[in-house]
C-alpha cells in the first residue's frame, strides 16, 4: 500500500445492503467491484466528488466501460448525481465523522504534550494555543462544516420558485414544475435528487417551447377615444 493512501471505514456487511444486493444480483461481482472502485476514487478527491465527464477516463484506467460505470452511478441509488458530478452521501457522512474524530484526537495529543513540556511554566502554556495551533484548528473545523453542509438541499418556497420562473419569462410552467417536483419528494424524472432547483429549471424547463407567450392587444378602431378633458372621479359625485 502506498504511503499516501487514504483511509475510510468499510462495513463488513456492505454487500448485504439492499441496494448492493440488487447490484450484485443484476451485475454480479464485476458490478460490485466497480462500485468499490468508485467509492475509493471519491475518497481520494479533496471534496469527495467526481466529475461525470471524467467517467470514460476512469473506466479505461480500470479496464471496464463507461456504460457499465454510468449504470452503477445512476441506477441503484448508491450515488447522488448532479448536473456535472456525483458523490456518495454515505461516504460524506463517514468522512465527516472521521474529520471530527481526527481533529479532536490531535487537539488532545497537542494539549497533553504541551502540558507535559511546560507544566512548570504557567506563563508559557496559555500562549501556545495562539497562532498556528488555533489557525490549524479553524481550518479543520471549516472543512468538517463544509463536508456536512455540501450536498444538503432545502426545497424552495412556491413564491421563490414562481418568482424565478417569472423573472426568466417562464411563469406559465411554474405551478406545473413545482407540483411535479414537490409531489415526487424533489426528485427528477430519473429519480435523482434535485440538489439545485434553479439549475434544473434552466436545463429542463427553460426552453423555447415553454416560453411565456406575449399577447399583442389590438386596438378596436370603433372603441371610443379618451376625452381630452377627463372627468375627475371626485367631481362625478358632487
Amino acid at each position: 500500500m502506498k504511503k499516501d493512501a487514504y483511509y475510510f471505514s468499510h462495513d463488513s456487511n456492505a454487500k448485504d445492503d439492499p441496494k448492493c444486493s440488487l447490484l450484485i444480483e443484476e451485475l454480479g461481482l464485476e458490478g460490485y467491484g466497480i462500485y468499490w472502485v468508485l467509492i475509493e476514487t471519491l475518497r481520494d478527491q479533496p471534496d469527495y466528488r467526481y466529475p461525470i465527464k471524467m467517467i470514460p477516463i476512469l473506466a479505461r484506467k480500470y479496464n471496464t466501460t463507461s456504460a457499465k460505470v454510468e449504470v452503477i452511478v445512476r441506477n441503484y441509488g448508491l450515488f447522488e448525481v448532479t448536473n456535472d458530478e456525483f458523490f456518495s452521501i454515505s461516504l460524506l457522512k463517514r468522512m465527516e465523522q472521521k474529520e471530527a474524530k481526527s481533529l479532536k484526537a490531535k487537539e488532545s495529543v497537542n494539549q497533553r504534550w504541551l502540558r507535559t513540556k511546560y507544566k512548570n511554566d504557567t506563563n508559557v502554556l496559555p500562549t501556545l494555543f495562539d497562532g498556528n495551533t488555533i489557525k490549524e484548528r479553524k481550518v479543520k473545523e471549516n472543512k468538517v462544516k463544509e463536508i456536512k453542509t455540501k450536498g444538503v438541499f432545502t426545497p424552495p418556497s412556491f413564491v421563490d420558485f414562481e418568482n424565478y420562473c417569472k423573472e426568466n419569462g417562464f411563469l406559465n410552467i411554474a405551478q406545473r414544475a413545482f407540483k411535479g417536483y414537490s409531489e415526487n419528494d424533489w426528485k427528477d424524472s430519473k429519480n435523482n435528487p434535485v440538489l439545485n432547483w434553479k439549475s434544473k429549471l434552466q436545463n429542463v424547463w427553460f426552453n423555447d417551447s415553454n416560453k411565456d407567450k406575449t399577447v399583442e392587444v389590438k386596438k378596436d378602431p370603433l372603441a371610443p377615444r379618451p376625452s381630452s378633458n377627463p372627468i375627475n372621479p371626485y367631481d362625478a359625485f358632487r
